[in-house]
């Protein structure tokens, strides 16, 4: 019985090779093809909660419901109630009250209403947004952004505010109806009769 496995697993391997000597593309993509299904399958961070409710077919959806806690390697997303969605439950929406606490980047950001798409890492925040970017090296504030609605890129690592956008930065404070603040250059855009606060002096400017 041995001998006969291994006389067939021989003969698969054969077959294998000249399948892919055949097509190479398709054997040099095999294994791609297979980490990118269970790449779309796995869930990319956990949850608990009082009660979960899930409903099991295509598009599956799950609810969240008391002392709901979702967890990622560096984020933590606290709120009442959560509606996940989407493949692989990637879509998450609240619209009672959420706190996002993200470790990597030292922000804090608490709202009412909130769309978080996992896969393409972009979030959504509405209902008196607020953003904290804490000291890099302590305890303390180091900024605090305020809007009517805030979306962040968290691939591009941009943030986008819109409708009665107030910037507080130590002695420093901003007032726009449109701010864009790219991270990785450290650089904030203010349009929209921006006004800015700086040594007690007032600057009005386009930009």
């Amino acid at each position: 019985q041995e001998e006969l496995r291994r006389a067939s697993e021989e003969a698969q391997r054969q077959e294998q090779q000249k399948k892919e000597q055949a097509n190479p593309s398709r054997g040099s993509n095999a294994g791609a093809d297979q980490a990118t299904a269970i790449n779309e399958r796995r869930v990319p961070y956990d949850l608990s909660a009082g009660r979960i409710e899930y409903r099991f077919d295509e598009k599956g959806e799950a609810h969240l419901l008391g002392g709901e806690k979702i967890t990622s390697e560096t984020r933590s997303l606290y709120g009442e109630q959560f509606r996940l969605s989407g493949a692989g439950l990637s879509i998450i929406e609240a619209d009672r009250g959420v706190k996002l606490i993200d470790r990597k980047e030292k922000m804090q950001i608490n709202a009412r209403l909130m769309r978080y798409d996992t896969k393409k890492r972009w979030l959504w925040l509405s209902g008196s947004p607020v953003v904290e970017l804490q000291e890099k090296n302590g305890p303390g504030i180091r900024a605090r952004l305020e809007a009517a609605v805030i979306e962040r890129d968290m691939e591009k690592e941009i943030t986008l505010a819109r409708g009665n956008v107030h910037l507080k930065r130590k002695a420093e404070e901003a007032i726009a109806e449109i701010a864009v603040f790219r991270e990785k250059e450290q650089k904030m855009d203010l349009t929209g009769r921006p006004f800015l606060l700086r040594g007690g002096v007032w600057v009005r400017c386009k930009k």
